[in-house]
């Protein structure tokens, strides 16, 4: 089976080392979700503190054929992506093992870490690890989103 790797991130260096993931793993894929409902980044943290859930504008995505699903997303002042949660919410995570990979620091990320948690379990998923990354210190990874969180989790 293979894995899907769904991301939101505004910065381009966390976007290419997310796309990076698909092209050195031939056993995963790579979505990227972007926010087009706001006007802009602002609009979308503001959105996403009132828990409101973005504009998907992808339809019947089937995760049948992934055995594992991997959520990447920087948090905006302690949540998440009103797109990224429009995804869970719309998909059936029945059966699949989740890694929820949250860009930032502190306390706003845990506490963006334990609401994919709670979103993940109401979408029938499984959260194997949800982990939080500083953004500065995965600038510095030379390899790939995968390939640094591999190496965080065996540490």
């Amino acid at each position: 089976m293979k894995k899907l790797l769904v991301h939101c991130s505004y910065d381009d260096d966390i976007g290419y080392l997310c796309r990076r993931s698909g092209k050195n793993d031939i056993d995963t894929d790579v979505l990227e979700l972007r926010e087009f409902s706001a006007s802009s980044k602002m609009g979308c943290k503001i959105n996403s503190l009132k828990n409101k859930r973005g504009k998907l504008g992808l339809r019947n995505i089937s995760l049948d054929e992934y055995d594992t699903v991997i959520f990447a997303c920087e948090e905006w002042m302690g949540a998440v992506p009103p797109v990224l949660n429009s995804f869970i919410e719309n998909s059936d995570l029945r059966f699949k093992n989740v890694v929820c990979i949250v860009f930032g620091n502190g306390s706003f990320a845990k506490k963006a870490a334990d609401g994919l948690r709670v979103r993940v379990a109401l979408s029938g998923g499984t959260v194997k690890n949800a982990i939080t990354v500083s953004a500065k210190a995965l600038k510095t990874c030379d390899e790939d989103i995968l390939f640094y969180v591999r190496h965080k989790l065996a540490v």
